[in-house]
């Protein structure tokens, strides 16, 4: 049985670790940010910790959450390298009326949903997600950007009609 050396191959290995992802940045009311695509564990990590909200507060933590694990730079600030993100809290023992200071590790998407996206209008995180989606649509072009399929996406009658019936129903804002 042959065996391989993962060492032999680590150059190989190393051009097919992130293929696919990309960043994007954008600057929403002042505040530089930086998006970047996400990989599949993030994306169920993300839809584990939505649980079961319903409606609305479904849609906001979905986008919470989703927004929380992209953003990797902030305002000139890198937090590519980081994991966890330590702030202190301050704790008032209610018997002697003391404030002590605590320090507490978050991991970095919760930091950014706790300290950041929480600070921010809906309206913001809306435009933040649409913006989530611009990546995620960018990455699927930059992934497949030398891919020749075999069988076409949508054939040039189904695109026709789909543009034409797209048409007809803004026809009447115009």
């Amino acid at each position: 049985m042959a065996k391989l050396q993962a060492k032999k191959i680590a150059e190989a290995l190393r051009k097919a670790q992130r293929v696919g992802e990309v960043e994007e940045d954008f600057t929403i009311t002042g505040c530089k940010v930086v998006l970047r695509s996400l990989r599949p564990d993030e994306y169920e990590a993300a839809l584990a910790a939505i649980g079961e909200q319903e409606d609305l507060a479904y849609i906001q933590a979905y986008k919470a959450e989703h927004l929380s694990r992209s953003i990797i730079e902030i305002n000139n600030e890198s937090l590519r390298e980081y994991d966890f993100v330590d702030v202190d809290i301050e704790e008032t023992d209610h018997k002697t009326e003391r404030t002590t200071v605590k320090t507490a590790t978050l991991e970095r998407h919760q930091f950014i949903k706790e300290y950041v996206i929480a600070t921010w209008s809906r309206e913001a995180i809306d435009v933040a997600f649409r913006k989530f989606n611009d990546v995620v649509a960018k990455a699927e072009r930059v992934a497949a950007q030398e891919v020749t399929f075999e069988i076409p996406e949508e054939t040039a009658e189904e695109k026709y009609r789909r543009l034409i019936t797209e048409a007809k129903e803004v026809e009447g804002t115009v």
